[in-house]
């Protein structure tokens, strides 16, 4: 038997020895056997297992300490520890100069594996530019490009240093605010360049600049992230990409036609993101456009552009279950009550609804005069979340959402600054499908409000003449910085949790409701600390209700 079987069979007598004094010293003691001896006997039995596996963790410790591990484990542990800081050169060599301080094997590792020397910035000085370059030997680069405070190195001069590598660039990153003209015209070096083996091409800046890169080709070219920078539309780069990001472009936005060819050549598209490129309101919508099938499109992501190249997107893009799918438009006048029935935004809202039953997780949001909707659906979950909304709205919900609720397995509510939003309203509005509501957060909520959904709560309803909780699957409320009323929330808490008192009595002054079955209710709460309309007993109560695991409650400054 090993040394480590010995210490688990060890620990296994011990246990068990342990286990039967402490069921003789709950049964009174037998025989020769006194309390105060099963107490003593008791605490040494749990003292020797404490013991015994202090000295079994150390003997797993001793068996294969960091120092001890081989080199391609070890090298790969201090890269996830890299992870995080990549790519920001200045906070990813301090790390490395950190490692390399520990150990004299340590320092020779790093200094030796290319792999820790992949990342060439402008951030950096000459002379730690140039080892970095060498240190990499013949591996892949991931080279950034920005515009630094102190000027390091000229822009020419980098250029010129990392060109020479270009055949080895996994990534460029063009940092954001680099982009003005003259930096454009320093970087037009790359534009007759090859990168055979470019992955990843983020360009950050500028207000719609178009710039050419790498007219020879970058076939291994899969993502593409443009925010405030374009290239031309018709370039071979795009094409065949996994990742399509479109941000800020301004004026420079692709029409529907162009961007429909685009993802007509990345049928493997996983991603596609068009967001805050809302400049062009007048764009005109083709007569015909092609459908484009994007059979692997997990994420699809279409906020703050065109109404009409947001529906013609959603017209010509057929896609499977999406994971993740997001949509939302800018208005150009104040928010209509009538947004789902308005005759121009009908050909609009009816795509969005059809979307409903086909995404695992959608969220569709309308803005203007800072109020906004969201549903999303995930893993059989819907989450509704409304923003600044009022009571009047809730009359311009489509029909589609109360559809998706009942299908959904639950559900769950977010009330954001909707101070003039009666929750209960909203609870009708759901019908049958409020039973399945699990979580309700509300954010900034007045008094009428939160009053009247704790007596929503705590009052039962009758179902096949039992009485019942109204919202049987209520696990979680959340309420931030809202006008609460402790009363009723204890109430409420009290209900939720089939409490009858801290001593198992029944508490005074409070009509129960049973609950079937008794479930963990979390609750958290952020109070303003200038209210004091709180009490320390309140607080205690709720936390010996709820336990200190189901209650958090925070006090902050505004």
């Amino acid at each position: 038997m090993s040394g480590e079987e010995k210490i688990n069979e060890a620990v296994r007598l011990l246990t068990e020895a342990a286990r039967e004094v402490s069921l003789l010293r709950i049964d009174g003691g037998t025989g020769e056997w006194q309390k105060e001896d099963l107490d003593t006997c008791l605490q040494r039995l749990t003292t020797k297992v404490r013991d015994v596996m202090i000295q079994h963790s150390r003997s797993r410790n001793r068996s294969c300490p960091l120092y001890r591990l081989p080199l391609e484990i070890l090298v790969q542990v201090l890269l996830l520890a890299l992870q995080d800081v990549h790519p920001d050169p200045p906070i990813y060599m301090k790390r490395l100069r950190i490692f390399t301080s520990v150990s004299y094997q340590w320092l020779r590792l790093v200094m030796e594996t290319p792999s820790f020397w992949r990342t060439v910035s402008s951030d950096l000085p000459l002379p730690l530019l140039l080892q970095v370059l060498s240190r990499s030997a013949g591996h892949s680069l991931d080279v950034v490009y920005s515009k630094t405070r102190h000027d390091n190195i000229p822009r020419n001069q980098f250029t010129t240093l990392v060109v020479e590598h270009a055949h080895r660039w996994h990534s460029l990153i063009v940092q954001e605010d680099m982009f003005d003209q003259k930096a454009a015209e320093t970087f037009q070096s790359l534009v007759p360049l090859s990168a055979p083996a470019l992955e990843v091409l983020t360009c950050c800046g500028g207000d719609g600049l178009a710039v050419e890169l790498f007219s020879r080709g970058a076939s291994r070219l899969r993502h593409v992230k443009l925010n405030g920078t374009c290239v031309p539309w018709e370039s071979t780069l795009l094409s065949n990409l996994q990742t399509l990001h479109l941000e800020n472009l301004g004026k420079s936005i692709p029409s529907g036609v162009q961007l429909l060819a685009i993802l007509a050549t990345s049928p493997g598209l996983v991603e596609l993101r068009v967001e805050n490129c809302y400049s062009l309101y007048h764009y005109s919508t083709p007569l015909q456009m092609m459908p484009v099938s994007l059979p692997m499109l997990q994420t699809l992501s279409i906020r703050m552009i065109p109404q009409h190249l947001t529906h013609d997107l959603l017209t010509a893009i057929r896609v499977p279950r999406c994971t993740s799918f997001s949509i939302s438009y800018k208005q150009e006048s104040d928010f209509d009550l009538g947004l789902f029935n308005n005759p121009d935004l009908a050909h609009i809202t009816s795509p969005l609804i059809a979307y409903i039953r086909l995404s695992l997780l959608i969220t569709i949001a309308w803005s203007g005069r800072s109020a906004w909707i969201d549903l999303s659906t995930s893993t059989g979950t819907v989450t509704l979340n409304f923003g600044r909304f009022e009571d009047a709205w809730y009359a311009a919900l489509p029909a589609g959402l109360s559809d998706a609720l009942e299908e959904a397995e639950s559900s769950e509510i977010h009330l954001d600054f909707c101070r003039r939003a009666d929750p209960i309203a909203l609870l009708t509005l759901l019908g049958p499908s409020q039973c399945r509501v699990t979580k309700i957060h509300m954010n900034d909520q007045e008094e009428y409000g939160i009053t009247g959904l704790m007596r929503f709560l705590a009052k039962p309803i009758m179902v096949d003449g039992r009485a019942q909780w109204p919202l049987p699957s209520l696990r979680h409320l959340a309420i931030v910085d809202s006008d609460l009323i402790w009363e009723l929330l204890v109430e409420v808490v009290l209900r939720a949790s089939r409490y009858k008192g801290v001593d198992g009595s029944r508490q005074e002054g409070m009509s129960f409701c049973v609950l079937e079955p008794c479930v963990p209710f979390h609750l958290a709460i952020q109070d303003r600390l200038d209210r004091g309309s709180v009490t320390e007993e309140d607080v205690d109560t709720v936390r010996q209700v709820l336990g200190e695991s189901n209650f958090s409650y925070r006090l902050a400054f505004y």
